[in-house]
Order: C-alpha cells, then sequence, then structure tokens
C-alpha cells in the first residue's frame, strides 16, 4: 500500500509541475511583450513550437495570437499539455 500511495504522489507532483512550467512560460512571454519596444514582434508562436504542439494548435486555431494561445495552453481540453489536463490527471 505503501508503495502504491508513494507512485500516485510521484505522478500528481509531476503534473503539477508541468502545470506550473506552463504558467510561467505564459507569465515570462507576458513579461516580455510588455517590455519589449513597439517594433519587435516575438509573439506567441514560439511557445506552441517549444512545446511541440503545433499540430494540434493549428487543428483547432487558425492564428497563434495571445487569445487563443492562452486559451489553448489553459482550458482547451484538447491539448493533452494544458494546465486543465494536467490538474485533472
Amino acid at each position: 500500500m505503501l508503495s502504491r500511495v508513494a507512485n500516485h504522489i510521484y505522478w500528481m507532483e509531476r503534473y503539477l509541475e508541468r502545470a506550473e512550467n506552463t504558467a510561467r512560460l505564459i507569465q515570462v512571454n507576458t513579461h516580455l511583450l510588455l517590455d519589449l519596444p513597439r517594433n519587435v514582434t516575438l509573439g506567441w508562436e514560439p511557445i506552441i513550437d517549444m512545446l511541440s504542439f503545433r499540430d494540434v494548435f493549428y487543428d483547432l486555431y487558425k492564428e497563434a495570437d495571445e487569445k487563443s494561445v492562452i486559451k489553448f495552453m489553459v482550458t482547451d481540453t484538447a491539448n493533452p499539455g494544458s494546465i486543465i489536463n494536467c490538474l485533472a490527471a
């Protein structure tokens, strides 16, 4: 029984850490975009590329703008790496 509890705690922590890292990526990108000069456009697409969700994202959304990327990374159940899916696991 003790090993089963340890196993559950391990996986719970793994998914919590994944959710935290996703939230941190969104926060860092938001602050970076606020600090950049207006003529520099970095955008949100690098986050999708970095997490290897390009195909899944573009099956659901047309454009990688702030609203669609944040929705995809936080609440979209079609994204296996979204925060909501990590917390539900």
